[in-house]
């Protein structure tokens, strides 16, 4: 690495400002560059966006607004899903913004990893990060005006706001404002038609967003402003597009956050209340770092402060921090200096960064070194939960056939289902908490695996099921007692009527999975034959009986279905199964694609 034949003041590796020691470039924009920096005294790293001051004027002044409308934000927000600034300097050519860095990109980045698909249960997840990170922004007042996926970086699987120059904070929360600025195709209309628009605007662009992770695009055309207007005043969101299926729920959900008129658009207190923002029950969730970041937020509490904020409860009302800017009279800008009443002096010409160089490369090396780790850490983590996949689900049949059948129906196949869910659970603890080293780990990261807050959630939530599935075992044990008539002709299956697993359980499972397979089956046929019943009331009880019958199949074949080659496939190549999929997805199909799912599992049985 050698410096530039220069000897201006300039940016690049090995450049020195304050105590941040420049080492790598992440992004550059028209405005400025961005850098991976480290501070020589707390080793901790950042990103600094560097403007050269001769910017400021650019546009009317607007470039200089929008840093000191970011500066100005940041320092009012103490939230980890907003990036946190660290420090803001100046100096006589240079405006340096110091930001906490985040090292696994954008959200833009994830979504196209994914190749622009993001199923249902995993986008609520991430929006509920994104929403924590809005109501932060909010409780100031502040309007986003820019909300996009390229704008919300990733660190350590959590989601946080960014990029803040197009921060607006109103004076009241009633208050419109009508400066257009943002991203065509997450822009609320009222924004592109430069009308009066308030926080009614970052709804909008929540929902733009929410359905573009689903669906792999805008819910509205940005080809152009009038293009734009065009479709949103003539047609609604396309909720079948590219063959995909959604619940009716969040269906609706987005409809109505995607209103063109502002006020028949979803109020943000009405946003926190709808089912799918709830609170879930982890036990029937398929775990993983996104899921586990998203139960930690209290959607109740968010609930409760936009229910106060729409009654014009604010306790606080911050000064405009822009009212004092008229863009179009401004001749010159000059930022207010937010930590320092001084200029720094820049460290960047050939001879220093010449000294530096050494330096900067084993930083990079070390940098990079750190951030492959932490992938690493997270890498391994889903793995682990992975392993919880099929206790999920078989919880989710139980509960099922609980649910759809009662307890004097399917006792029985209760109780060997809570049997296995416990056998599985009991397992996973034993393997979490002695540290088994399934994965041949190496001895590092295995201890930051266990070190990584979420991780030790899921061996707490292992931990708690392991309890929940002992006493389910209690309960239908007990309960089968008073059942004999369930046992009738089935003589081998006696061993199984206690809390204990006997040697024979594993054969026996999949004779009751599969014995209650062909009654659902005979059960479906009956209903079929019953003349006093319409097609309506025929498709509606068949449908609970398909998908229960297809849950019963994968549960009694899961190993064979799901990790084809056992073990060893199961703990290093595993099938990751999207379980939302199977059940709410399978929820929403057609009944007769469920009963062709149904027959095609059943020929699987005899494979």
């Amino acid at each position: 690495m050698n410096p530039p034949p220069s000897n201006k003041i300039i940016n690049c590796p090995g450049k020195r400002v304050s105590d941040y020691l420049f080492v790598k470039e992440i992004g550059k924009g028209a405005f400025g560059q961005v850098f991976q920096a480290k501070n020589l005294l707390t080793n901790e790293v950042v990103a600094i966006k560097c403007i050269a001051r001769s910017k400021l004027t650019d546009h009317g002044g607007i470039v200089g607004q929008l840093i000191q409308s970011e500066v100005e934000v940041l320092k009012q927000i103490n939230n980890q899903h907003v990036v946190r600034l660290v420090q803001y300097l100046e100096s006589a050519n240079q405006c340096y913004i110091v930001l906490e860095y985040c090292n696994s990109g954008d959200f833009e980045q994830l979504w196209q990893s994914r190749n622009k698909r993001i199923p249902e249960n995993e986008a609520t997840n991430y929006m509920k990060q994104v929403l924590a990170g809005m109501q932060a922004l909010h409780e100031k007042n502040i309007l986003h005006r820019d909300l996009k996926l390229a704008n919300i970086l990733i660190h350590n699987s959590t989601l946080k706001i960014a990029d803040l120059g197009f921060c607006k904070q109103l004076s009241d929360p009633n208050q419109q404002e009508k400066l257009s600025l943002g991203s065509l195709g997450n822009m609320a209309p009222e924004v592109v038609e430069q009308q009066p628009y308030g926080m009614a605007a970052d709804m909008f662009s929540i929902g733009s967003m929410f359905y573009q992770l689903i669906f792999g695009q805008f819910p509205f055309t940005n080809q152009s402003q009038q293009k734009f207007l065009d479709d949103i005043n003539n047609n609604k969101p396309n909720f079948r597009r590219n063959g995909l299926v959604i619940s009716l729920e969040l269906e609706q959900l987005l409809e109505r956050m995607l209103m063109k008129d502002p006020n028949r658009r979803l109020k943000w207190s009405e946003l926190y209340s709808h089912p799918l923002m709830q609170q879930k029950d982890l036990r029937y969730a398929q775990l993983s770092l996104n899921a586990i970041q998203a139960d930690l937020i209290n959607t109740k509490e968010m609930e409760q402060f936009y229910k106060d904020k729409d009654q014009n409860k604010m306790v606080e009302k911050p000064q405009d921090i822009l009212s004092r800017l008229n863009i179009n009279k401004q001749q010159e800008f000059q930022i207010n200096r937010v930590v320092s009443q001084q200029l720094i002096e820049d460290e960047g010409t050939p001879g220093q960064l010449e000294d530096n160089i050494k330096q900067v490369e084993q930083l990079q090396q070390n940098m990079e070194q750190q951030i492959q780790e932490d992938k690493l850490v997270e890498y391994y983590i889903d793995k682990y939960m992975r392993l919880r996949d099929e206790i999920v689900y078989v919880s989710r049949t139980l509960n099922e056939a609980y649910e759809n059948l009662g307890l004097d129906q399917c006792c029985l196949l209760c109780l060997v289902l809570a049997k296995k869910i416990y056998i599985l659970n009991e397992r996973l603890t034993k393997t979490l908490l002695e540290k088994d080293n399934i994965f041949q780990i190496n001895d590092r990261i295995l201890i930051k695996i266990y070190a990584h807050q979420h991780f030790e959630k899921f061996i707490q939530q292992i931990v708690e099921e392991t309890t929940f599935a002992k006493d389910y075992v209690t309960y239908f044990a007990e309960s089968l007692q008073h059942q004999p008539k369930l046992l009738q002709n089935k003589q081998g299956w006696h061993s199984e009527i206690n809390k204990e697993i006997s040697p024979q359980f594993n054969q026996i499972f999949k004779e009751v999975l599969n014995d209650f397979v062909f009654k659902l089956m005979e059960k479906t046929h009956d209903n079929n034959m019953k003349k006093e019943y319409d097609d309506e009331k025929k498709k509606s009880d068949n449908k609970h009986l398909f998908q229960l019958q297809i849950h019963l199949i994968d549960c009694s074949k899961y190993d064979k279905k799901y990790n084809q080659h056992g073990v060893i496939q199961k703990l290093f190549n595993y099938q990751k199964v999207n379980i939302y999929e199977q059940f709410d997805g399978l929820a929403n199909k057609p009944v007769f694609e469920q009963q062709q799912l149904a027959q095609q599992r059943f020929d699987e049985m005899f494979d």
